[in-house]
């Protein structure tokens, strides 16, 4: 996670992580709790996104030899866009 946050102006963090070859094989499933993106300054602080769950089939294979590329979305719930945002 610290060279997404070096790259990108806010804080990006998730509670937990998991990924599993067998859900969807010969995919994998990648699920994260807990995701929030914090501004950075001038905003510090703010939250600018905020996914109580988030989970994706990726390809097995460009996990391994080229990167992660998300094949299908399964699930993202609940999803906040800012700290003012009431709309789960």
């Amino acid at each position: 996670m610290e060279k997404v946050n070096e790259s990108v102006n806010a804080q990006i963090s998730f509670t937990d992580f998991s990924l599993s070859v067998f859900k969807n094989f010969p995919n994998a499933t990648v699920e994260l709790e807990g995701l929030k993106v914090i501004n950075n300054a001038p905003f510090a602080g703010d939250t600018l996104a905020y996914v109580g769950n988030f989970s994706a089939k990726v390809n097995l294979k460009d996990i391994l030899f080229k990167g992660i590329r998300i094949l299908q979305a399964l699930r993202i719930l609940p999803i906040r866009c800012c700290s003012e945002c009431t709309h789960e």
